[in-house]
């Protein structure tokens, strides 16, 4: 028997590739097409019958048509077309490329007298190469074998190859997922199964392939300043948009430092190549560049910014810039209108608390969404792309904002657990510059070394040291309480005192040059160690004012006109058991104000720290207006602290009085501040020389306002929520109600 195969039967065993394809109008009635003989030629039976037009459709089977493309290319070598006992030699090849992703196509020349149709009683094409049919960009004009044969696929002869030095300049090899790859593909969910399915079925292009059609497109058509979309809908003119980028980067940039110095956009062409890849991170720079600049660009900008994040929400595709604008804005909030506040909300602190919250939690959504996470695994040294490391930087400063935030405001972490990038710790025998840089190796910087690299180093050792308090001391209103009264903090509050220490020893000698990053630093260690310390503070109050009232409640007579307050510390600081915590804690909240009052406000830089700052400047000046008048602070030193406060709030009024001139109801952060901390101040003005007075002297003057002072002073009574309405505090007000 011979073994050869006619061209007959090879056409039967190759050129099917599908066991059935309906035309569209078997389509509408869910049914099959029947053909009269084996070839398979339209019209079917059903729109013979019913006098239809039999149409048949390219497929689109295995999913991303979206991003798929139309390429039919067939050999250049010589096709055999067998019909009628005679044959024709076909040669060249046509290649239709329509648009990648928006791109425009590129059309290859069509051979002269070539008949390219399928001939469908007996044809065998030798060829090898694979074909893949696209979905919505395909053209009328394509190749019509294509679209009359039902079976929509070539056949394959074994004897045919293919040089690859025969195709066009614009051809492009496709990758195929073979048995092999299928088989190694995990299957972890249901999403897996739905991918692995697609890819059996989905091509790529070689990435040089992409970008040569890109630079060919660049070259006929190049970009300007007018193409960039802050400048195509009018908000902004070209001369604008550079100075408020360049404004960003002089300003701003150091306190988030996510632009590597190589992409820096230092031209017009840098500039305009940066706003065309990065739109929604550019629209965010120039957000927080006009706060102060220009409120009508800024409120253009923002409802800009808020139209284009809308689409997050309804599955819009995020990337790694989007991510790292919605952190930028959530640290850098932007100016706040009584019309953006509802009237549920008393102070526009709640709004401004809500909002960053909310921009970090979609900010960190998205990255779990992209698989940032994962990227944490990777050791350093198995990342060498840019783009990876640029994920693992976004991903870090995903988790700094979260606890910084979320601790701020009193809610819960959005991100799940420590996985952060950080993998090579200072004190493990490297210096300091050493360990930033191989940590973040794109902030390195040939003008400032390694200090964008120190800075967001030193600043996750401080969030996770915050977090670790938070986690310790504060878990839950219930487990604070048992804290408190059982005194079981002290052995956690001593551990932190040794990592206090060893950081202050780390870090002392370093100095950043760019202002004010020093005081940022500092500012968030001491505010940490505030966190810690004044619960310590907080616990001794508690205890303290369930003995007083216990001891009323046994002796209703005895020092009946001596207010609750005066009993806190009747012998001082230094004579209770937690003396050691609460020295500490008015230390830190005395060096955070000394921070914005003596080197912050005398530079002019107090008026553009990021957001959170200001949460701890309200923290720390209102626990020592607490401190002073519980008697924490001694009499000898409550004039130095008082005045210390006055000038801090004077500073806090004349930067919110100046950026809030000729803006209509627009508001600075120190504004409502300012205002909160001179009411308390202005509250305690019957009391104005209880500071010249010992505690036991003083609380001769408090009898008649024993009411008052408890209602300042006393925990967990239903009027502590009247006073905290009133102060505009971005820290929940946890150390005085002990209220996580």
């Amino acid at each position: 028997m011979s073994s050869s195969v006619s061209p007959e039967n090879a056409a039967e065993t190759f050129l099917r590739k599908r066991a059935f394809k309906a035309c569209l109008h078997c389509r509408s009635k869910k049914a099959k097409c029947q053909f009269e003989g084996v070839d398979f030629n339209p019209p079917c039976l059903r729109c013979r019958r019913e006098g239809k037009e039999c149409r048949f459709v390219p497929s689109r089977r295995g999913g991303g048509n979206r991003n798929r493309v139309a390429v039919d290319t067939l050999s250049h070598q010589s096709v055999t077309q067998v019909g009628n006992g005679s044959s024709s030699i076909i040669s060249n090849t046509t290649t239709d490329i329509t648009g990648i992703n928006g791109l425009a196509g590129i059309d290859g020349d069509l051979s002269n007298g070539a008949d390219l149709r399928h001939n469908p009683t007996s044809s065998v094409i030798k060829s090898s190469i694979s074909k893949v049919t696209s979905g919505r960009n395909e053209k009328k004009g394509q190749l019509s074998g294509s679209e009359n044969n039902p079976d929509h696929g070539p056949a394959h002869s074994p004897t045919s190859t293919v040089n690859s030095s025969d195709y066009s300049a614009h051809s492009y090899s496709h990758k195929f997922v073979d048995a092999e790859s299928i088989a190694d593909h995990d299957l972890r969910n249901p999403a897996d199964a739905v991918e692995m399915m697609a890819l059996a079925n989905h091509s790529q292009f070689k990435k040089g392939d992409i970008v040569q059609i890109q630079k060919q497109n660049s070259q006929s058509h190049p970009a300007q300043l007018s193409d960039v979309n802050l400048v195509r809908v009018g908000i902004l003119s070209p001369t604008e948009l550079k100075t408020y980028v360049s404004l960003f980067f002089n300003r701003y940039h150091h306190f988030m430092p996510i632009v590597p110095e190589s992409k820096m956009p230092l031209n017009d062409q840098q500039l305009v190549q940066f706003a065309l890849k990065e739109p929604i991170l550019l629209c965010a720079m120039v957000v927080v560049a006009t706060r102060y600049e220009s409120i009508l660009i800024h409120k253009a900008c923002w409802k800009y910014f808020q139209l284009e994040i809308s689409s997050l929400v309804w599955g819009g595709k995020p990337n790694t810039g989007i991510v790292e604008a919605l952190l930028l804005i959530s640290d850098n909030l932007p100016l706040i209108t009584d019309a953006d506040v509802s009237t549920e909300d008393e102070e526009i602190h709640k709004y401004e608390e809500r909002l960053s919250w909310n921009l970090v939690g979609l900010a960190i959504r998205n990255s779990y969404l992209m698989g940032f996470d994962q990227k944490t695994l990777l050791s350093v040294s198995e990342v060498t792309d840019e783009d990876t490391h640029r994920q693992r930087l976004a991903w870090t400063y995903c988790y700094i904002f979260d606890r910084q935030t979320s601790v701020r405001a009193g809610k819960a972490f959005w991100s799940r657990g420590p996985g952060i990038c950080f993998q090579n710790q200072v004190g493990f025998g490297l210096p300091v510059g050493q360990t930033s840089i191989m940590n973040f190796p794109t902030l390195a910087s040939s003008i400032l070394g390694d200090e964008n690299a120190a800075f967001v180093q030193v600043m996750l050792e401080v969030t996770q040291i915050l977090t670790n308090v938070h986690d310790s001391l504060y878990p839950s209103r219930d487990r604070t309480i048992a804290l408190a009264e059982v005194g079981d903090y002290c052995r956690l509050l001593d551990e932190f005192i040794r990592t206090f220490s060893e950081f202050e020893i780390t870090w002392e000698s370093r100095q950043w040059r760019i202002p004010p990053v020093n005081e940022m630093v500092w500012m968030s260690f001491h505010f940490s160690a505030l966190y810690a310390y004044s619960f310590g503070f907080q616990a001794h109050i508690r205890r303290a004012i369930a003995m007083v009232r216990l001891a009323r409640q046994m002796n209703p007579t005895a020092d009946g006109d001596v207010p609750i307050v005066a009993s806190i510390f009747p012998r001082g600081v230094t004579a209770t058991a937690d003396s050691k915590y609460i020295l500490e804690s008015i230390k830190a909240a005395t060096k955070i104000v000394s921070i914005c009052v003596n080197e912050l406000s005398p530079s002019g830089l107090l008026s553009y720290l990021p957001y959170r700052f200001y949460g701890y400047i309200s923290y720390a000046a209102v626990f020592l207006i607490k401190a002073v008048f519980t008697g924490a602070i001694s009499s000898s030193s409550q004039p130095a602290t008082l005045g210390l406060l006055d000038r801090l709030i004077r500073n806090l009024e004349t930067i919110g009085t100046e950026n809030n001139t000729s803006r209509q109801n627009y508001y600075h952060p120190c504004a409502p501040i300012s205002e909160q901390l001179k009411f308390l101040m202005n509250s305690l003005l019957s009391f104005n020389e209880e500071h010249k007075h010992s505690p036991e002297e003083a609380s001769t003057r408090f009898g008649p306002d024993e009411t008052a002072n408890e209602f300042h002073f006393e925990l967990n009574d239903d009027d502590l929520d009247q006073l905290n309405s009133l102060l505009t505090l971005e820290v929940n007000e946890n150390w005085l109600n002990l209220d996580l």
